[in-house]
């Protein structure tokens, strides 16, 4: 969550995304009085303007959303008002984010399929089979157990696949449900991009206060976002925003507040990191701007204002780090002034020392990896010449300039529950259902991997067999395994594998009583058999039911069940 990294570019230019200006005072917060649109109608005018197709028209039509039923919209510490007034140096300015859409290459499709009883399957490219499940159901009036939803893998989503797959999906399902016959339904790609209208366009407006060696003490940020007719996933970026703006900088006093204007527009839906990189190139523009009008190198004034770590940490961690020194090789010494966070160990009592963000959110010491990478990168890439030769080449250079430039981030994840299914077979091959939708990750090599590195504990590393050809990924279905959620937040990967991993364990507790058991018969018959006669084979034959076609069911001299073969 709190896991922080920094990156070091030679050459760097300006692009329409972001525009900013600064000014040495004054204080501009870009707030004003409006009335609200509390939704109604998708589409109606919020007042008699016309047509609402820019942020500047629909803020002078006061056509703003009603925002009161999100309380993370705004986030405040401290009293920023007053810190700002107080503050040696006053600074505002606007930074203006610009939109960006997907392009994956597969385009939205969905086929829908009727079947008996009138029921519906619909395979469809989506990053969540129960989206599309409950958006059908909902639609056609039927129960959730009357659909199947499927999804094999999806050539690219990026998040326009979460929601924007219900569409097409929708559509086909109620030409197929209405005519009894299989619909097929792909979005031409130009169609796609005219009712997908990708991430919120904003205007960024801030003011700072700094005192005079140049330590934040006051900020105040307001977004102001170009939401669409309908409000639809524009719901991730209000929630993210505020949260996520603070970043990695420890700042006294902050007030942030995120707006959405209501324009006659295709409605917006999330893409790659909804929120957060607007919040991550809002707040490294202000920390840009405010280090140029203060005369200070950017990467200084940053680290000034980062969280710091608490010198009894720096001093015990680094004492750890010159002990294990002692027992390397001189090639592996850390020469970074920075200990590595590994070697920020729990304290005497055994509690970890916690950290917190400027909004309060607590993280352990060992996590805070900014300190030690932001050192390690600078000395890594021989940052201070790089920056002599850039400062030397634009000196020369009159129409062609270079860039140079630090910048840590701070991603946040949400977590979300994320179940798995293990099948495993009587004749060894395992059957494998993750809660992800493959979209180019490798989910499916992941999951593989989890399952067959845990199902291997159960012999010994000589006698274990190459399990990854045993296992199966079943395509995500909502027949098969429904709930499973929807593939997005750059979790669904790791929360998928240890899904598996758990699921994994459950069955291994179930089959080491069989190992067991036919490794003390192995045993028994000493030169008859080895333990190497146990394998992965026979230990799923021997947990599983009795052979039907082999003739398992004849009864042995004894009157039970014989599961060995007819001879």
């Amino acid at each position: 969550d709190n896991n922080a990294a920094a990156a070091a570019g030679d050459e760097a230019s300006n692009t329409g995304a972001v525009a900013g200006s600064s000014s040495s005072s004054g204080d501009t917060d870009g707030s004003s009085e409006a009335s609200t649109c509390d939704g109604g109608e998708a589409g109606s005018n919020c007042g008699d303007s016309g047509p609402l197709t820019t942020l500047a028209a629909a803020a002078a039509a006061n056509s703003w959303y009603d925002l009161s039923c999100f309380p993370t919209a705004k986030a405040n510490k401290g009293d920023a008002e007053a810190a700002l007034a107080t503050s040696d140096h006053q600074l505002s300015g606007q930074v203006l984010i610009g939109s960006q859409r997907h392009f994956y290459m597969e385009p939205q499709t969905a086929v829908a399929t009727p079947e008996e009883g009138g029921r519906l399957s619909v395979v469809s490219s989506c990053q969540g089979c129960d989206y599309v499940l409950w958006c059908v159901a909902k639609l056609l009036k039927l129960r959730h157990n009357q659909v199947h939803v499927s999804c094999r893998r999806v050539g690219g989503g990026f998040g326009g696949k979460a929601d924007r797959a219900l569409w097409p999906a929708a559509a086909a399902a109620v030409a197929a449900h209405k005519l009894r016959r299989q619909v097929r339904l792909v979005v031409a790609p130009n169609v796609d991009a005219g009712m997908n209208a990708g991430r919120c366009r904003m205007s960024v407006d801030w003011a700072a206060g700094v005192d005079k060696i140049g330590q934040l003490q006051a900020l105040k940020v307001t977004f102001s976002l170009t939401a669409g007719a309908f409000f639809g996933l524009t719901t991730v970026e209000v929630v993210s925003i505020a949260s996520a703006v603070d970043s990695v900088y420890d700042i006294p006093a902050v007030s942030v507040e995120v707006r959405a204007a209501r324009c006659h527009l295709p409605p917006h839906t999330t893409v790659r990191g909804p929120g957060k990189i607007s919040a991550v190139i809002a707040i490294e523009h202000i920390m840009q701007q405010i280090a140029a009008a203060l005369g200070q190198p950017a990467e200084s004034f940053k680290k000034r204002n980062m969280i710091q770590l608490p010198q009894e940490a720096l001093t015990a961690a680094a004492q750890a780090a010159a002990a294990a020194a002692d027992k390397t090789s001189s090639n592996e010494l850390d020469t970074s002034t920075v200990p590595h966070p590994k070697y920020f160990a729990q304290g005497s009592n055994g509690e970890q020392s916690i950290l917190a963000t400027a909004f309060g959110k607590p993280f352990a010491l060992h996590q805070y990896t900014l300190p030690y990478m932001w050192q390690h990168l600078q000395d890594v890439s021989e940052y201070e010449e790089r920056r002599q030769a850039v400062d030397k080449f634009n000196r020369y250079s009159r129409f062609k300039k270079r860039g140079l430039a630090l910048a840590p981030v701070r991603y946040m994840l949400y977590h979300m529950k994320r179940t798995a299914t293990v099948t495993i077979y009587a004749d060894g091959s395992i059957l494998l259902l993750h809660p992800g939708t493959e979209m180019g990750q490798g989910i499916a090599t992941k999951a593989q991997q989890a399952a067959a590195h845990t199902l291997g504990q159960l012999l010994p590393p000589e006698q274990r067999p190459p399990l990854l050809e045993y296992i199966r990924v079943a395509c995500g279905s909502t027949e098969l395994m429904p709930h499973a959620g929807v593939a997005a937040g750059s979790t669904t990967s790791e929360a998928a594998t240890a899904a598996v991993a758990a699921a994994c364990e459950l069955l291994l507790e179930r089959l080491r009583p069989f190992a067991e058991e036919l490794a003390a018969v192995a045993a028994g018959d000493g030169a008859k058999s080895s333990s190497r006669d146990v394998t992965w084979e026979a230990i799923c034959k021997a947990a599983g039911p009795p052979d039907p076609v082999m003739g398992s069911k004849v009864r042995d001299g004894q009157g039970s069940l014989c599961r060995k073969p007819c001879a």
